[in-house]
């Protein structure tokens, strides 16, 4: 999209927004592969979860074991935060420039309530624990939250790791079964692509392997000539934005001319080591966005 188009900086702040939350969950993910967990456990990745036939909750992270369900809500803010109680809003704080944010206190308790009311329905009794990670800790908390736990990624794992002195709830039968229900209850979220959202039209959207620091189109070139920032990571982040702008799912006829390569066995190359979920076979073959794209496989 060009830079004078009157929607660009709106689109470019959201995206820059959903960047930021991938990022944040990413980091904290790093802490939680490092814990050494002494019974069977399981790590969800932005789910939703029906819990009944008219609400749904949604957990940036659930982790799982035959002791206690716990519940993470991350946030990947920068500046000063302060939990306001009346009403329950999050205020955030940058250069000056205050803005409020919906409660990240109330999210995690609306979530909990749910999720309890799910176990409830296949028979789980388990303690849950929860807790708001601010992925960096250059966020600065003024006013903390009342009765939330709260916490910067990096103490994630000394957190999760005092909850193993919970004692068993369930047994290995049990946590199977609970695991195998949330496989088949839960569905992988993903946010509604901007077109969906803002009136684009296809002609204004600017194609090809764009630096995200220049948006020199490099075509063939291995990095950008200018910036020096190498291929990989620039179709990388073409891809991240087909996904947040077009579409939940992209085919090789959509990736060669969204990025504007020279042919289909290009973009077949590119969408098959991109880390994306291919489904169907031949002409009706597609790929969904798994976690995030990994930059490190082109």
């Amino acid at each position: 999209m060009p830079n004078e188009h009157p929607l660009y900086k709106e689109i470019e702040s959201r995206i820059n927004r959903i960047r930021a939350g991938y990022s944040g969950e990413t980091y904290v993910d790093n802490f939680i592969k490092n814990i050494e967990f002494p019974c069977s456990f399981a790590v969800f990745k932005d789910i939703n979860i029906q819990t009944s036939a008219n609400t749904k909750a949604q957990f940036d992270t659930l982790i799982i074991t035959p002791k206690f369900v716990c519940i993470l809500e991350v946030k990947a803010l920068k500046g000063r935060i302060s939990f306001q109680k009346t009403p329950a809003q999050l205020i955030r704080e940058v250069d000056g420039v205050k803005t409020s944010l919906k409660c990240p206190e109330e999210q995690l308790k609306r979530h909990e309530r749910r999720l309890v009311k799910w176990l409830n329905s296949i028979q789980i009794n388990l303690p849950i624990k929860s807790a708001i990670v601010f992925a960096f800790s250059s966020t600065i908390v003024d006013l903390p939250p009342k009765y939330s736990n709260i916490m910067m990624g990096c103490d994630v794992g000394s957190y999760i790791e005092d909850l193993f002195e919970l004692p068993p709830t369930l047994t290995e039968k049990d946590f199977k079964s609970l695991i195998d229900s949330l496989e088949q209850a839960k569905t992988n979220y993903s946010p509604t692509p901007l077109v969906s959202t803002f009136p684009i039209h296809d002609s204004k959207i600017v194609k090809g392997l764009l630096c995200p620091q220049c948006s020199i189109n490099i075509g063939t070139l291995y990095k950008c000539p200018t910036c020096k920032i190498s291929r990989k990571v620039i179709i990388a982040n073409a891809l991240e934005d087909w996904f947040y702008l077009m579409k939940s799912t992209i085919t090789t006829r959509e990736c060669l001319d969204f990025l504007q390569l020279k042919d289909k066995t290009s973009a077949s190359h590119i969408l098959n080591r991109a880390n994306l979920i291919p489904k169907n076979n031949g002409r009706y073959r597609f790929y969904k966005l798994f976690d995030d794209v990994n930059e490190d496989s082109f």
